[in-house]
This record gives structure tokens, sequence and C-alpha cells, in this order.
């Protein structure tokens, strides 16, 4: 005499996504992972050789290349891929540009301190200080607009 199987249907985990979705792939998922502890990787060996060594800033030519290089990679990456400009600077009628100054010139100051204090940027002089207001320009500037262009990427892509 045959027995009966029963055939237990396994149901979908509650968090299945729809395939409607984009996913990334595993080796998408490495690439990334890789690419930060390379980009973590060399910000710690700086750090270490730079500040903990005191080891001159020249002779870390070779690392600072390349961690300019990541990071530039990195920003214009998430800059072109939409993903740079954060949720809150959205509106309902566009982009909000008072909290995206907000948030940049908090930052700017932070920056330009942060270079005063390393004594990479001097304020000795009214021509130093002049410099280093260029600077601080600068980085706001890019501070503010990276995200917006992301923000208008991503709307494009919708």
């Amino acid at each position: 005499m045959l027995k009966k199987r029963y055939v237990i249907r396994q149901e979908k985990p509650r968090y299945f996504k729809p395939k409607n979705t984009k996913s990334t792939s595993y080796s998408d998922n490495v690439f990334v992972e890789s690419f930060y502890l390379l980009f973590f990787g060399l910000l710690a060996l700086l750090i270490v050789r730079v500040l903990i060594l005191n080891h001159p800033v020249e002779s870390t030519w070779d690392i600072v290349v390349l961690f300019l290089a990541a990071s530039l990679y990195i920003t214009l990456r998430f800059t072109f891929l939409g993903k740079l400009h954060e949720k809150e600077h959205e509106k309902k009628d566009g982009y909000n540009f008072k909290k995206a100054a907000l948030k940049g010139f908090i930052s700017t100051i932070g920056f330009i301190l942060f270079m005063v204090l390393l004594g990479v940027w001097s304020i000795s002089t009214v021509n130093d200080v002049m410099k280093t207001a260029v600077g601080g320009t600068v980085f706001f500037a890019i501070s503010v607009l990276m995200p917006f262009v992301s923000y208008k990427i991503a709307n494009k892509k919708k």
C-alpha cells in the first residue's frame, strides 16, 4: 500500500520584494563594500601616518592621491545616480534651498575651522584670510550644488 505524501507549501517571507523593483546583485554589493573598505582604509592610513606617526604630508602623496581619487569617484557617482541629496531637502514643489544652505553653511564653518586648526590654512594676514574665505566659498558652493544636481537627476528618472 502506497502512502500519501503531503507536500507542505512554504509561504513566502513577508520581506519578499515584488519582481518589478530594481535589486542589486551580490557582485554589486561586494564591489560597494570593497570600495568603502579601500576608501576608509586609505583614510585610516593617512590619519595614522600624518597625525600619529608625524610623517610629513609630502611623504604620503601616494595615499593622498588614491584617497582623493576615491573621494571624487564616490561623490560624482552618487551625484549622477541621484542619491547624494537628502530626502529632507525635498518638498512637494521642489528643492528646499534654505535647509541645504543652512547645512552647507554649518559644514563650511566646520571645514574652515578644521583646516585652520590643522594648520593647512592660515589667518595671520589679510591675504591669508581672503584665501580662506575663497576656499570656504568654494566648499559652500559645492556642498549646496552637488545635492541639488543629484535631486534634479533623481527627479528626471521618475
